[in-house]
């Protein structure tokens, strides 16, 4: 509906926007005559000359620095809603999907009222951004536990168009809103206040709004692309996973394809950067001298400022999300860098199906980059109920590994703490494996419906590491470098691009991330990949920079096909240490990671 001027607005066109010590702040006219002095020397709310950068794909993110504020303070930082459940066991059908949702976003003052001109036709552009609390209202002395409005509006003149709208209580999760442009030029202006009525001007906690970006209804003709990436994933166990593997043999497959690492951080932070373990430094820090036997703190090592490549397919123009559910992916790594959406969800297979559906739905006029990290089968192998029909009783349960991983045990006391008997260790892989095969149905009836609507997106899986179940005489992953830790399973899925093809030749997994730059031809600074044809890449395959103490410090493939032994070192990765916040820090814990307190 367009009207001279709003209602919603109309109770702050009153306030009056100023800059007072380099932040925005909100000024009653009566106040003007009062603050005239401070007043000559404030500088305008909105950005410099320099205009918005639009992608190739004709994808405009807008940034705070060009925003006018007309009422409120903004910043441009990034915003996560959380539940109670963060940080917390969530592999149970009690805990909700989403578990934290983090977006770079642009945090404002509540009441809060800020524009963005566009000086090109707005036709044919479509808006897409989320509104969020930062605190429950409960908790926040708001002073007015209603409603809060959030509303985008097409101003022209003194003319108003509502485009959307959203209205939300106490929660302090994402809402979306999402907007088509009208013809002509015009500017967005975007408001937030108290809902009821005659509380307009009630101050209260800030209001986050999602990055608002602009992208054209027109869907481009760059292909959508799935990374679909599976923890502690055995090659063996694709004969319990039917689904991946026929997936697999549909594209190009690496049969022996290697970690860069035995454990997940420093192999993820190697898969997004294209990187090495020695090069990102992210990993663990320092081992004592000697094996302690008692709790140990890890220091984890987060990402530096090394480029992913998640933020050149951003720059590109992609839309880009990920929905993952290892705590050891958390933010304070820093592998949201790039991310649109950094969603954590339950750590069970099912809960990444709707949330990802969701957002592929919303995006359906964009380029999607989308990351789908399964925890299934990582310990503690904890398949379904209904899939755990006809499965022997568990003998890890007595065992409680978990508490075992988190300190500081010398190899020796880790082969004697697992030294089942033969019958409890096939009771152990069958658990793993009926583990495999519950991930397997969830996986196939996610991606055949993210197929159905876009049947020729590019596919690319890949797994961290795998899990040792006494193949060299001892149990889990972060500790051993045998073939069944770091050889990992790995292909590439492109149909009408890429011909089915198996690969016998060695390579290094972490290389994948940057030969999909390399097909899909993004601009990046990453190094080349040997999966290509490029003669620049590195061809180097080593696996080193364990978890947890270690005969070997990790092996190194030779000319001649041998693995030369690359010895055991006290010293860690050479990464700065990660921000880590107690919730996760409890979690990680938990899982066997680490059993530090948080070093924040």
């Amino acid at each position: 509906m367009t009207c001279p001027l709003a209602s919603s607005s109309n109770e702050l066109r009153h306030l009056v926007p100023r800059v007072v010590g380099g932040r925005c702040v909100t000024i009653r006219k009566g106040l003007l005559a009062y603050l005239a002095p401070v007043i000559l020397s404030i500088t305008s709310c909105s950005g410099g000359s320099n205009g918005p950068k639009t992608s190739e794909l004709g994808v405009t993110r807008m940034d705070a620095e060009h925003f006018q504020v007309e009422v409120g303070g903004l910043m441009a930082t990034p915003a996560a809603s959380f539940t109670p459940w963060y940080g917390r066991p969530a592999s149970g059908s009690e805990a909700p999907t989403v578990l934290g949702d983090l977006r770079p976003a642009l945090v404002c003052d509540l009441p809060g009222m800020f524009s963005y001109p566009l000086k090109e036709e707005g036709k044919g552009q479509r808006l897409t951004t989320a509104v969020r609390r930062t605190r429950p209202s409960a908790e926040g002395g708001d002073g007015a536990e209603g409603s809060i409005r959030a509303e985008i509006f097409w101003r022209v003149g003194e003319s108003l168009t509502s485009l959307a709208a959203v209205e939300w209580s106490g929660d302090e999760n994402w809402h979306e809103l999402q907007a088509d442009l009208p013809a002509g030029e015009g500017e967005l202006l975007f408001m937030h206040r108290f809902s009821t009525p005659g509380l307009a001007e009630q101050r209260g906690q800030p209001v986050a709004w999602s990055q608002p970006v602009l992208a054209p209804i027109t869907k481009p003709q760059q292909p959508d692309v799935i990374l679909l990436t599976i923890d502690t994933l055995r090659t063996d166990a694709l004969e319990h996973a039917p689904y991946l593997q026929s997936l697999m043999n549909s594209g190009m497959r690496w049969r022996q394809a290697y970690s860069p690492s035995n454990w997940t951080l420093p192999a993820y932070a190697s898969l997004l950067t294209g990187l090495a373990p020695e090069q990102h430094g992210c990993g663990r820090g320092p081992f004592a001298e000697q094996a302690t036997g008692q709790v140990e703190e890890r220091n984890f090592r987060a990402l530096g400022t090394d480029h992913t490549i998640t933020e050149a397919m951003r720059a590109a123009g992609y839309a880009t999300a990920m929905y993952f559910q290892n705590p050891l992916l958390e933010s304070w790594t820093g592998f949201d860098r790039g991310f649109d959406r950094y969603v954590r969800t339950a750590d069970r297979a099912k809960a990444n199906h709707q949330p990802a559906l969701d957002w592929w739905q919303q995006n359906d006029h964009r380029a999607r980059f989308l990351t789908l990290h399964y925890m299934a089968p990582h310990l503690p192998y904890l398949p379904p109920t209904e899939a755990q029909a006809g499965l022997p009783a568990n003998p890890l349960e007595e065992l409680q590994p978990e508490l075992f991983f988190e300190k500081d045990a010398a190899p020796a006391d880790r082969q004697a703490h697992f030294n089942l008997g033969n019958p409890e260790r096939e009771a152990v892989r069958l658990w793993y494996y009926a583990d495999v095969a519950a991930m397997d149905l969830e996986l196939k009836a996610l991606i055949e419906q993210l197929y159905a609507s876009a049947p020729n997106c590019m596919i690319l899986i890949h797994s961290d590491h795998g899990e040792e179940l006494w193949d060299a005489g001892a149990f889990e992953h972060g500790f051993s470098f045998d073939d069944s830790v770091i050889k990992v399973p790995l292909a590439v899925v492109y149909p009408g691009k890429i011909e089915p093809e198996i690969i016998d030749t060695p390579v290094a997994a972490h290389q994948l991330g940057t030969y999909m730059l390399e097909l899909l031809k993004i601009p990046n600074t990453l190094p080349a990949s040997a999966l290509g044809e490029s003669k620049n890449a590195d061809r180097t395959i080593r696996s080193n920079f364990p978890l947890f103490r270690s005969e070997i410090g990790g092996l190194e493939l030779q000319a001649d096909g041998s693995w030369l032994e690359l010895p055991f070192s006290l010293e860690g990765s050479p990464g700065k240490p990660g921000v880590i916040d107690a919730e996760t820090a409890a979690r990680m814990a938990e899982l066997g990671y680490s059993g530090e307190l948080p070093n924040d």
